[in-house]
């Protein structure tokens, strides 16, 4: 008989690493990362049936002055059986008063979630938003990147030394370039990033540094570029910029790596939305509860 027919008895239960992977399934890919993070936090619930336990569910969520809800997600087969109201009580009993935030993408897809904090009360607005996970394979197979003349161009600036691997950089050049690092909050050390991938682009003259792209490798095939910004140039943002490291990682990573990219400006986000639109929401549904709201 179908779990779904029969009774269950439900569990909520705190995340570490002796039960991590038994949610693994209802995770999404960067998990394990998300969860090394000293402020951010899990729940499972996991039915009982027959003295054995099956996860069903899971919340995550980042606690500081305010509580984040990074993502929830019940099991096709236990939806409608009062796991997420479960899952929401005991992140109440943990989290107290605090205001809570939520964030999804407005499209229809994800209205059955809009429905559910809306009955949690939660109150709405929208907002743009350009972060993009998107596979590497993807990135190589988008028309708008990949034209022939376009990558022609792409390696040739590779060989002729204008996209430069961080791990050709010398010590003088990185020094240069990694105070720009500590005033957005990033590490200085070299040794942070993805050396074979991150590159610095010089501009059209091939003498001056005009742009900076930096990767931090997750041990769940994700890939974040967590800095794409100029470097002392006026030289406008390019597709050439997001091939450049598709061609970088050609030979180092596989089709089915992620790449999530979350630029700082409206204008990169933009130039993100034109490339990829099939990927990329344009807005987002941010849900706050207040606790004079409950």
């Amino acid at each position: 008989m179908s779990p779904k027919n029969r009774k269950i008895t439900l569990h909520i239960t705190s995340i570490d690493s002796r039960n991590q992977s038994s949610f693994k399934d209802f995770a999404p890919t960067n998990y394990a990362n998300m969860l090394k993070d000293a402020n951010t936090f899990a729940l499972g619930a996991a039915y009982k049936l027959d003295n054995q336990y099956t996860a069903c569910g899971l919340i995550i969520f980042s606690v500081e002055k305010s509580v984040k809800l990074e993502w929830i997600y019940v099991g096709e087969l236990f939806r409608l059986r009062r796991v997420g109201d479960a899952l929401m009580n005991k992140l109440f009993d943990i989290v107290g008063t605090r205001p809570i935030e939520v964030r999804f993408p407005s499209s229809g897809e994800y209205d059955s979630l809009y429905y559910f904090f809306q009955n949690w009360a939660f109150i709405f607005h929208l907002e743009n938003h350009f972060k993009l996970d998107i596979t590497l394979g993807e990135i190589r197979n988008n028309h708008q990147l990949t034209g022939t003349k376009l990558r022609q161009s792409a390696l040739a600036a590779f060989h002729k030394g204008t996209i430069i691997q961080l791990s050709e950089l010398t010590n003088d050049i990185w020094q240069k370039l990694s105070s720009s690092l500590t005033k957005v909050g990033l590490s200085p050390l070299k040794g942070t990033y993805e050396q074979s991938v991150s590159a610095l682009v010089l501009d059209s003259s091939g003498k001056h540094p005009a742009f900076l792209l930096l990767f931090v490798k997750h041990d769940t095939n994700v890939i974040d570029l967590v800095y794409f910004n100029k470097i002392g140039s006026s030289e406008p943002l390019s597709p050439l910029l997001l091939l450049c490291f598709s061609v970088l990682m050609s030979k180092s990573y596989s089709d089915d790596t992620v790449i999530s990219i979350a630029p700082k400006s409206e204008l990169t986000g933009k130039l993100l939305d034109t490339l990829f639109p099939a990927h990329h929401p344009g807005l987002v549904r941010v849900g706050v509860l207040e606790s004079y709201m409950l």
